[in-house]
């Protein structure tokens, strides 16, 4: 629990319409949640795959896939809906979580890439969890790119820092 159970039930209740200043502090300690659940599973995922056979190598990546999945998730909900006074300190708080999401990024193209040279030896399941693997993530990289586009306009890390975002 402790101060990240708190956080996700934060809710500044001194200012008058404060709303999206307590949804972008929900939002940020529910990405902190998710991010500290993804490195302990991915810690645990990531030994001796080298001597796992393709099915099961094929399954641990679709199970990190799902990881990060809901990590991007929650880095793309952080977005404010509009920015009132509290513009610097949203901007400062989203530079780690914009930079882990380049990270994220990398991870899931790197995934994508492993099951697509693996596609055709694949069982009848492990297809179709691809399948809808990619159909969701093409919907994430629609939502990414957007929300870089409004990252780059809000003033967070400077343009030349963003990758190239390939749809």
């Amino acid at each position: 629990g402790g101060i990240l159970s708190k956080m996700c039930e934060f809710k500044d209740e001194a200012h008058f319409n404060s709303w999206d200043y307590s949804e972008f502090v929900r939002g940020y300690a529910k990405f902190l949640v998710e991010k500290i659940k993804f490195m302990v599973n991915d810690e645990s995922s990531s030994m001796k795959v080298a001597n796992l056979s393709d099915e099961m190598r094929i399954e641990r990546v679709l199970s990190r896939m799902e990881n990060l999945q809901r990590l991007l998730e929650r880095v793309l909900a952080m977005r404010p809906r509009t920015v009132n006074k509290h513009k610097k300190l949203i901007v400062i708080a989203l530079y780690p979580v914009v930079e882990k999401s380049f990270k994220v990024y990398d991870d899931i193209c790197e995934c994508l890439s492993f099951l697509l040279d693996l596609y055709w030896g694949m069982d009848y399941w492990n297809v179709v969890k691809s399948l809808g693997t990619y159909v969701t993530v093409a919907k994430q990289i629609d939502e990414l790119v957007e929300f870089y586009a409004w990252c780059k306009d809000f003033g967070v890390l400077t343009r030349k820092e963003y990758p190239v975002v390939e749809r």
